[in-house]
């Protein structure tokens, strides 16, 4: 993890795989905690998509929510199938910026 202090070592405090989604704890962390939302955002709510194409510098694009879908894929670690609701976004991402 980076912040304006630099490079910190981060240790997971808690997991859930059903969500994919991790607590870590970073000790002397400068940077503001983040709050889970407590609704989705609706279709056309503005956001960004953070990436870093090419292996590059960190880029940030202006996005936007298209819509919500219940999607069906692996679990995390392949081992069986999960059902998610996950929202989608549009942005201008170039072709290879895959994790964006």
């Amino acid at each position: 993890m980076t912040d304006a202090g630099g490079v910190r070592d981060a240790t997971p405090v808690l997991f859930d795989p059903n969500l994919d989604i991790a607590l870590l704890h970073v000790p002397r962390l400068t940077a503001p905690t983040l709050r889970f939302a407590t609704t989705d955002p609706r279709r056309g709510t503005i956001g960004a998509a953070l990436g870093y194409p090419g292996g590059g510098a960190l880029t940030i694009v202006p996005a936007a929510v298209a819509g919500r879908y219940p999607a069906v894929g692996r679990d995390i670690y392949g081992a069986g199938r999960i059902e998610r609701d996950i929202i989608e976004l549009r942005a201008r991402i170039d072709r290879g910026d895959s994790g964006g």
